[in-house]
């Protein structure tokens, strides 16, 4: 009888509340039960708000919870109004998973109704290790030891918390393995995490510091690949002697080293990529490290988790005697695996002794050093690999020496070819990115350098029944105008003077390199008519321009040089696909009279956000009575920055779309699709006559260097009908296997990090492609304005 009068009172109470439910929020669901339909589906929900608009986004987002469960709201062009926590709403939208967060995604702010105020949500109280799937969505809390303290994120127990920039949040009252009490959204981003939202959410606890134990670097290291430390947190005290300082942390190396040969005697100790070394520390200091934990970052033994630079985290307490470097010998067999020659090396000085040829130039990556962080690989004359070009069969671990300036030295000025070689060079053998590196630690004199001639690459003037279709990535081409309008951070030069070095450069390079090819596909410039007016004007006689301006949020555009001489442009537009997943494509971005509307319906969504130039051209000879209809589409497909997980597919689908746009007779896709030959992204484009595997022998099959691997990224992919006339081309080698001089040399090498591609035809068929065998016709598809 009992359990039939709870029972009764149950419904009974249920009842009025669903009542009332359905009548504020008509065809509402419990979220609950929302979450458990399929991605794609169509529901509403009815519940409070947990966290409002304004917390996570500036007006595109806000979380949503009932008695059942939570899921988090958003909407790209905005909420349309603001939510506070406690505030009824009811909601309808699209379920949609991005980056393993389950989101609903409303079509129109019409679809977020406001139904009054209310108390906000009590968060449940759960221990770490229960975040993830069952409380994804709700308004939770959870208490634990902090640890692995960084910038923008922590751990509270074996749960992640991630701080989004625009709650303002700071960590600077959180001691490493000190308890915390951590409120907020259970979230998801690849894995599961807990993002506050705001600084009352996180609460520090009483802590007591632990004593200092006997803990040494060796003992972090272990005799393995891994440290047995991965993932320790609260370790209480270090120390070491600092042989390194680099543009984000510092090396530091045991005075008292171990016994045993297999375990390292130095780590590398991160801070944070914006780090500027406020106590000015230098080689020779004794540090001692406080409240630390030990991670593998892409197989770099690692101190991190330090709060703050303040003396709590470490502190310089004495100064000590450099550590004599050891020697250890060049990588030269390709077969053999480094980390069984330097894994018991990493972190330490070493010293080594090398003659060898450079495969990769000097390329200098952004620090706060003023030389940058500059690199160059090199093969060591014993190696069976000596005297070669290395391609991607070769992994970029094996049979290569990698030099680095990470240290705030700088490195020669070198070429693919150079000859280098060195006696005793010191330095520390750093673990970057699945490679060993010498992080150089004494003066570039030290290296001699024997100057190999220049690739010499020239292209023949383009005759008079000639005509020539070019791509060109111009590398982040930006003026010095921080005006909003692209100009983000490292890419903006630093003043007007700068610029017009970068435009004399890409200048000189398309009048004497691709001999003022009358067609020329770019990529990498601002979209802003100032940027696209002072390179047409520096190449001058007659070149135009026309673009787009893309959704990128670096502003980078991809458009038309083209000489009005010899060329037509008959019509152009941008060519932007939907589809249903959210690449958080933001159309607000491409402001302007060059901007293009969004062309997805509610439900479906913009794949590129570099869309392809698509453009009509008539091309003519130099006396006018000779002329081809060409279309040429230019691309800049989706990097591998980030997850390749989810840019590969997305890059792949990009690549097929641009394969359906190749259906005029005459047609080309060319560009930067940051992919090689022999990709899923390539493969896309089978039925078409690729530049490369069809008209350019192996060794010549590149455009690009990156870890002394030449590969190609720069594609010129054709109709049959357009190879018909095909008399000759290829990449030309001006800029990948040159320095990244500073300051800019006078002449067009490096002008990019990209090789252009110069392709030459003729105005009537050459025969070249009929005597190629498996000929085959195109992919039908359409170009729908």
């Amino acid at each position: 009888m009992r359990r039939i009068l709870l029972l009764a009172l149950l419904i009974a109470t249920w009842l009025p509340q669903q009542a009332t439910a359905d009548a504020v929020c008509p065809g509402a669901q419990p979220i609950a039960d929302a979450r458990r339909l399929v991605i794609g589906s169509t529901v509403t929900v009815h519940g409070r708000v947990s966290v409002p608009t304004g917390a996570f986004t500036a007006d595109q987002s806000f979380a949503l919870q009932d008695a059942s469960a939570g899921i988090y709201v958003y909407r790209t062009r905005g909420i349309g109004q603001a939510l506070a926590a406690g505030d009824e709403a009811c909601v309808t939208g699209r379920l949609t998973e991005y980056h393993g967060l389950l989101e609903l995604l409303p079509a129109s702010p019409s679809q977020i109704t406001r139904l009054g105020a209310g108390a906000p949500p009590t968060p449940r109280l759960v221990s770490p290790n229960e975040i993830g799937e069952t409380t994804e969505g709700l308004l939770v809390s959870v208490t634990g030891p902090a640890s692995a303290l960084g910038a923008r994120r922590f751990r509270v127990g074996g749960a992640a918390v991630f701080i989004e920039r625009q709650t303002g949040i700071t960590l600077d009252d959180l001691t490493e393995g000190c308890p915390v009490t951590v409120t907020g959204l259970s979230a998801d981003y690849d894995a599961a995490q807990i993002w506050p939202r705001s600084q009352a959410d996180v609460v520090p606890g009483d802590c007591q510091p632990a004593a200092c134990s006997d803990l040494t670097i060796a003992q972090i290291q272990g005799t393995g690949l891994a440290s047995p430390y991965d993932g320790r947190t609260g370790l209480s005290c270090l120390t070491g002697c600092i042989t390194g300082v680099a543009a984000s942390g510092f090396y530091i190396q045991s005075a008292a080293p171990d016994d045993d040969p297999r375990t390292s005697e130095g780590a590398f100790v991160f801070r944070y990529s914006e780090w500027d070394n406020p106590h000015d520390l230098r080689p020779g200091n004794l540090v001692e490290i406080h409240n630390f934990a030990v991670q593998e970052y892409y197989g770099s033994t690692e101190i991190v988790g330090l709060t703050s630079d303040a003396v709590a985290s470490y502190e310089r307490i004495g100064t000590c005697e450099l550590p004599t470097p050891l020697p250890i010998p060049p990588l030269t067999d390709p077969e053999v695996d480094p980390a069984t020659v330097y894994e018991p090396y990493e972190g330490m000085r070493v010293e080594l002794s090398f003659d060898g040829m450079v495969v990769g130039p000097t390329t200098r990556y952004v620090s706060r050093f003023p030389a940058g962080d500059p690199e160059i690989a090199l093969v060591d004359r014993r190696s069976p690999l000596y005297g070669q070009r290395l391609f991607d069969d070769v992994p970029a671990d094996r049979g290569t020496i990698t030099l680095s300036g990470g240290l705030g030295q700088d490195l020669p000025d070198v070429g693919t070819g150079d000859r280098l070689s060195a006696e005793g060079l010191t330095g520390v053998l750093g673990y970057q990115f699945e490679r060993y590196v010498l992080l150089v630690d004494t003066d570039a004199p030290a290296i001699d350098v024997v100057d190999a001639p220049d690739p010499v690459d020239p292209e023949a003037p383009i005759a008079a029944d000639e005509f020539a279709v070019c791509s060109f990535n111009l590398e982040n081409l930006f003026d010095a105008l921080d005006d909003g309008d692209g100009d983000l951070g490292d890419w903006t030069p630093a003043d007007a003077a700068g610029f017009a070095r970068l435009i004399d450069k890409r200048a000189a390079a398309i009048r004497e390199d691709l001999q003022r090819c009358p067609i020329i596909g770019v990529q990498e410039v601002e979209g802003k008519d100032a940027v696209w007016d002072a390179l047409t004007a520096a190449i001058g006689g007659g070149f135009r321009y026309d673009y787009y301006e893309s959704i990128d949020a670096r502003d980078i555009t991809v458009g038309l040089l083209y000489d009005e001489g010899r060329v037509t442009l008959r019509r152009s537009d941008q060519a932007q696909t939907c589809t249903p997943t959210d690449y958080d494509v933001d159309y607000a971005a491409a402001q302007g009279p060059r901007g293009r509307p969004n062309p997805c319906a509610a439900g479906s969504y913009p794949l590129f956000s570099r869309p392809p130039y698509v453009a009509d051209l008539t091309v003519r000879n130099a006396a006018g009575d000779r002329a081809l209809d060409v279309r040429v589409i230019v691309n800049h497909l989706k990097s591998k920055r980030g997850d390749e997980t989810t840019n590969l597919p997305r890059r792949i689908a990009e690549a097929r779309y641009v394969a359906s746009l190749l259906t005029a007779p005459n047609a080309v896709a060319l560009g930067d699709f940051n992919d090689t030959l022999g990709s899923a992204t390539l493969a896309q484009f089978a039925g078409f006559a690729d530049l490369y595997t069809r008209h350019i022998p192996p060794a010549d099959r590149y455009s690009y260097i990156y870890n002394g691997r030449s590969e190609a990224l720069d594609h010129f992919v054709m109709t049959p009908g357009l190879d018909r006339y095909f008399k000759a081309g290829g990449p030309v080698h001006i800029d990948a296997d040159f320095p990244d001089r500073r300051p800019l040399d006078a002449t067009s090498h490096r002008s990019s990090d990209h090789d252009p591609v110069f392709v030459r035809f003729s105005f009537q068929p050459t025969g070249i492609s009929e005597a190629l065998a498996g000929l085959v016709t195109g992919a039908l598809g359409a170009w729908k304005r």
